[in-house]
């Protein structure tokens, strides 16, 4: 299975059309490279609702060319949109319809609180890695699944392993507690 990631504000560019061309660009090589996830990373920004104070000219069609994009994907082309969000009341109703992005998977706190517990030192980026390998476990159980529980969790937590330098842990504590200077030493 591949994996394609992408962050919803890396696909805009100050060109005309150049920013409808990354999202049929991405669109094609998942297809190209099949199977393959394709994971949206703050999906509100191509996504927003349109009308809203946050869309524009160049947001509406950007999200049109996504909605153009999904009602594309065959169930025989073997991709799977993932998507990620802080803001899903953000999201424009037209991408949550059925085909499109149809099941929402909801974190809880009680996982977030257990989560917390057991991922001290890890970096955002292996936070990100602990989150899209959990998922990747409960679809693998279940194609259909619209949920990341606990154990799929603990396993994400047994196949990323934190990576940041005991050195690099000090550096950030120092910044936190504002003794930090760039000439300190570890």
């Amino acid at each position: 299975m591949n994996f394609l990631a992408v962050k919803g504000p890396e696909l805009f560019s100050k060109w005309v059309g150049d920013s409808e061309k990354a999202i049929r660009d991405l669109f094609s090589r998942a297809r190209q490279v099949s199977p393959t996830i394709v994971f949206f990373d703050e999906i509100d920004a191509v996504g927003s609702s349109r009308g809203s104070e946050k869309s524009s000219g160049v947001s509406d069609r950007v999200l049109a060319q996504l909605l153009t994009e999904l009602d594309g994907l065959e169930k025989t082309s073997r991709v799977i949109l993932l998507a990620a969000t802080n803001r899903p009341d953000q999201l424009d109703s037209a991408l949550l319809r059925p085909g499109r992005l149809d099941r929402a998977i909801h974190n809880f706190d009680e996982t977030i609180a257990k989560l917390i517990d057991k991922t001290e030192g890890y970096s955002g980026a292996e936070l990100v890695a602990v989150c899209r390998t959990a998922a990747m476990f409960a679809m693998r159980e279940n194609i259909e699944a619209t949920k990341v529980d606990w154990r799929h969790f603990e396993q994400a937590l047994l196949a990323v392993v934190a990576r940041t330098e005991t050195y690099l842990l000090k550096i950030y504590e120092e910044f936190k507690a504002g003794r930090f200077s760039s000439s300190s030493s570890c």
